[in-house]
């Protein structure tokens, strides 16, 4: 997606991102050009989960969400990531404005970043719930932006945005189906808080704003 929008000569006046968005948002604003997508992308393409995700049991997965601690994995492999990706260590050093959200627990809060140092506020946006740990940032702690703004198109409309672009990589055209298992009712039940969420916002979202959404595939989500 970031190819196609490169290759056609636009370029954004602001990148807003979420998540793991949030990583290839800072990387898309630090180098805007095709060079810099090719080199994000040959980043990717070379990564195999455990660089992220090393686990430190042998026990499965499944097991280890019942065991005592707050997450899964630590962070350590991703913040490695965030640093091979990212050469750029604050947000003045971008080429284009760039701003991440993550989600503050004392007091709950949709928190934007967007001055400071870089990679501990992506560390905090991608904080995925129990896969890795709560992050604390100035005696605050923060999980994954996209409990709190999963799209953050109206965000970008309210900073002035005429024309936004939503490159997402999942879909929101998700039916429910019949589970078979507890962690299906999960995944779907995030699925549905993420529709009626952008439901919602594209409702209060200024008519003189033109919205283009990318569609991302299904995820294969294994067990």
């Amino acid at each position: 997606m970031l190819r196609a929008l490169v290759e056609r000569g636009i370029r954004p006046d602001l990148v807003l991102g979420c998540s793991v968005g949030a990583l290839n948002g800072a990387a898309y604003a630090a180098d805007p050009t095709l060079a810099g997508i090719e080199r994000l992308e040959d980043l990717w393409l070379r990564l195999a989960g455990p660089d992220v995700m090393p686990s430190a049991s042998r026990l499965p997965s499944t097991l280890q969400l019942a065991r005592r601690g707050e997450a899964l994995h630590d962070n350590a492999g991703l913040r490695e990531l965030i640093e091979r990706i990212l050469r750029a260590t604050r947000f003045d050093e971008l080429k284009v404005p760039f701003q991440c959200v993550a989600t503050q627990l004392d007091p709950p809060a949709e928190r934007w970043f967007s001055t400071g140092p870089l990679h501990e506020a992506i560390l905090a946006s991608a904080a995925l719930p129990a896969v890795f740990p709560i992050v604390e940032l100035n005696g605050h702690h923060y999980l994954d932006g996209g409990i709190a703004a999963d799209i953050p198109f109206l965000r970008a409309a309210h900073l002035g945005a005429e024309t936004i672009y939503v490159l997402q990589v999942g879909t929101l055209a998700r039916p429910w189906q019949e589970p078979r298992r507890p962690i299906d009712v999960a995944i779907q039940s995030h699925w549905l808080s993420r529709r009626l969420r952008y439901d919602r916002d594209l409702a209060e979202l200024d008519p003189r704003c033109e919205l283009g959404v990318e569609p991302g595939s299904l995820p294969r989500v294994r067990p």
